[in-house]
């Protein structure tokens, strides 16, 4: 997606620190991650951000172009899917309400 600037990554901070203290997927799972920094695009960016950073430039690139998306992982963590009997069945329901809501 389009990297963000340094006054969106500091919005999104606010948002994802907010979301993670609530378990909104995804990354909820990531909020105890080591405080690893990345320097991209002149920005500072937290690693336990990374998987809201994806999901927004997701719904960003969804919206500028009004369209649907299909997005392939490996990712296995619970806070990306809804499991029943430790089968994956589909993505959060959460993810899929906000996408569709956009």
């Amino acid at each position: 997606g389009e990297p963000y600037n340094e006054e969106q990554m500091k919005k999104l901070e606010k948002e994802a620190d907010k979301r993670l203290n609530m378990e909104i997927p995804p990354g909820y799972k990531d909020f105890n991650k080591k405080n690893g920094l990345k320097f991209y695009n002149g920005v500072i960016i937290q690693n336990k951000y990374g998987d809201l950073i994806l999901w927004k430039q997701l719904l960003d690139f969804a919206v500028r172009n009004d369209t649907n998306i299909i997005f392939l992982t490996d990712e296995q963590k619970e806070d990306w899917w809804y499991k029943l009997k430790n089968k994956i069945i589909g993505p959060k329901v959460e993810l899929l309400n906000e996408f569709t809501s956009l």
